[in-house]
């Protein structure tokens, strides 16, 4: 979800995370509750951080520079 997420449009990048977070269930939403004085860097570091110590998902790296 997230990959596809990034080939969509958005006025403001951190939409396209919060979006796909609020519907998935891999994970802690009380953790990405949407804030936005959080930077869009910031927020793609902590959500990348996250599915890798909680979820051992390193196929994320598969599509870095996407979207």
């Amino acid at each position: 979800m997230l990959v596809n997420s990034g080939l969509r449009e958005a006025s403001d990048l951190r939409d396209k995370i919060y979006g796909v977070l609020g519907i998935a269930d891999v994970v802690d939403h009380s953790v990405f509750e949407p804030d936005y004085t959080r930077t869009v860097e910031k927020l793609y570091q902590d959500v990348t951080r996250h599915l890798i110590e909680k979820n051992q998902y390193f196929a994320l790296f598969c599509h870095a520079g996407i979207g």
